[in-house]
């Protein structure tokens, strides 16, 4: 059968995975667990332990649980063990260290990998903040489920703990193991994102600046309100607007870190007796900024999945179309070399092959008699009409008198062959020197006429046809107006109608130009591509 390990990692053979397990290089990774395990339970038990409340956090379960999700299962036994020794030295070092809480610390820290286990075969996601499913089975394991089983061994070990005397000591004990779940591990997530620059938060940053100034709000009015019993509820509630602001701009680093901040205020008000979750009972104080900051820091998580959700998406959708954009680009250099190609082979064969036939057409009409001079004769003028048509149509395909004399002679050329094949008056103007411009610049300009004068001549039935070019230090602007039977510009969906004209806005995106569109019904027709010139 194939379980969620072998789904995330590449199945291995037996040599292998004990090769993998007696490298050398295998062992920093469980030198780094009990090392972070033993300064955590040196954190719980010091710096985030309060009197007569316990301990606020217990972080080496979140330690341990960070590991072991971003390692395969055969390293999950070596750091589950350096967890136990590190917990087991801190304990030593603080004199808190027997047989009972030895063996109580394993088997809690040894319901860890059972718990990732778990978690990975409901989920199938290593990815915390990727999906709803996730983020609840994370939630569901680790924030309730082996916090609450850590609680029924203490109170069944009958360890001796600083709240053991509390009829909720146990609710305190467990909030303690699923704050520590909850605070380190997402964080672990969160920061590795850092090596994006959409993530990335410095000191200094607007959005760091932004969240240091709400933390400093919400923590002044805790201060002033926070024995107001009546304001308590709104006081409570006043973080979560800047929390969906924070999570908006700052997404999940951002909100790690107002949330975490905002909770060492509330710790450092609630130690001092004073904020909203101050009471008379400090046991009960902490009780109830544990409780609070547990319901919010799930509301937390939910949040800046959304948000990172939605800035996922945003990203995937943003490199479509780049990715789109990039292969219009090639599909249009691609269309350009094989018009190119065409070109070739209309002017280089077709064209000499149609003028040796009205040779031979010409030589067999003087040795003819006079009634086959008359049909010869009407077969070579179809033969000199059928080679000035390959000869314009070689043209149209690729102009190769935009390459040797420049763009306004190319554009006089084009406007010369309409009026002269179909007859409108097409007045050109071009107002500035335009052989400057670059060659990708001046091909795109001259698609751009190519395409509007065929629309006006084939479509709009136009009788008269303006063709202006302006360039100057920043730009290069082509006008085409028509006085034709004109049409709506988009078909319901604001999208411009015809691959031509879909083909024009495309050229001009890849330059960094815009395309307009301007037509009503018997009103004419206004076409404008702008391209801006880099110098």
């Amino acid at each position: 059968m194939t379980g969620p390990d072998d789904f995330l990692h590449p199945r291995v053979g037996g040599m292998e995975r004990l090769a993998r397990l007696a490298l050398p290089a295998a062992l920093p990774w469980e030198v780094a667990v009990f090392a972070g395990a033993a300064l955590a339970q040196l954190a719980s038990s010091t710096l985030l332990f309060v009197p007569d409340a316990g301990e606020l956090l217990w972080l080496p379960g979140g330690v341990l649980l960070a590991a072991l999700i971003r390692l395969p299962r055969p390293r999950w036994a070596g750091c589950t063990a350096g967890a136990w020794l590190g917990v087991c030295i801190a304990l030593s070092a603080r004199g808190e260290l027997d047989s009972t809480t030895a063996v109580l610390m394993l088997i809690v820290l040894a319901l860890v990998p059972m718990g990732v286990r778990a978690f990975l075969f409901l989920s199938s996601d290593r990815a915390l903040l990727r999906t709803f499913n996730s983020l609840a089975w994370f939630l569901g394991v680790f924030a309730f489920d082996l916090p609450l089983v850590a609680a029924v061994l203490w109170r069944e070990f009958g360890i001796s703990h600083a709240v053991a005397h509390h009829v909720a000591g146990w609710l305190q004990f467990a909030l303690a193991h699923a704050l520590g779940y909850m605070a380190f591990t997402p964080a672990w997530f969160v920061f590795s994102k850092q090596r994006s620059p959409t993530h990335k938060l410095r000191v200094g940053d607007w959005r760091t600046l932004q969240i240091l100034g709400c933390v400093a709000v919400i923590a002044a009015m805790w201060l002033a309100f926070g024995s107001s019993q009546h304001l308590a509820p709104l006081l409570l509630l006043a973080p979560i607007p800047m929390l969906i602001y924070v999570a908006v701009t700052g997404r999940g680093t951002g909100t790690y870190l107002f949330f975490a901040l905002l909770a060492g205020v509330g710790l450092f008000l609630t130690v001092r007796g004073e904020g909203p979750f101050a009471q008379d009972d400090q046991f009960l104080s902490i009780l109830s900024l544990k409780s609070w900051v547990f319901a919010v820091s799930v509301a937390t998580w939910s949040l800046a999945m959304l948000i990172e959700q939605r800035e996922s998406m945003r990203e995937r959708a943003h490199d479509a179309l780049d990715e789109a954009r990039e292969l219009a680009r090639r599909l249009m250099q691609t269309q350009e070399q094989e018009r190119a190609r065409l070109a070739r082979d209309l002017h280089d064969d077709i064209s000499q092959r149609l003028a040796l036939l009205s040779i031979q057409a010409s030589a067999a009409r003087r040795a003819a008699g006079a009634r086959a001079q008359a049909e010869l004769n009407v077969i070579q003028e179809g033969l000199v009409a059928l080679s000035a048509d390959v000869r314009q149509l070689s043209h149209n395909l690729h102009p190769s008198m935009l390459r040797e004399m420049g763009l306004a002679a190319a554009l006089g050329s084009l406007c010369g062959a309409q009026r002269h094949r179909n007859g409108p008056s097409i007045n050109l103007r071009v107002e500035a020197d335009a052989d400057h411009l670059a060659e990708p610049v001046a091909l795109c300009l001259y698609r751009a006429a190519q395409e509007a004068l065929g629309n006006s001549v084939r479509h709009a039935r136009a009788q008269n046809i303006e063709v202006t070019l302006e360039t100057d230090r920043d730009q290069a602007l082509l006008e085409v107006t028509d006085d034709g039977i004109g049409f709506e510009p988009t078909n319901g969906t604001g999208k411009a109608k015809g691959l031509g004209l879909f083909s024009l806005e495309e050229r001009a995106k890849q330059l960094r130009g815009e395309f307009r569109l301007s037509s009503r019904p018997q009103k004419g027709t206004r076409v404008c591509v702008r391209i801006p010139l880099q110098h």
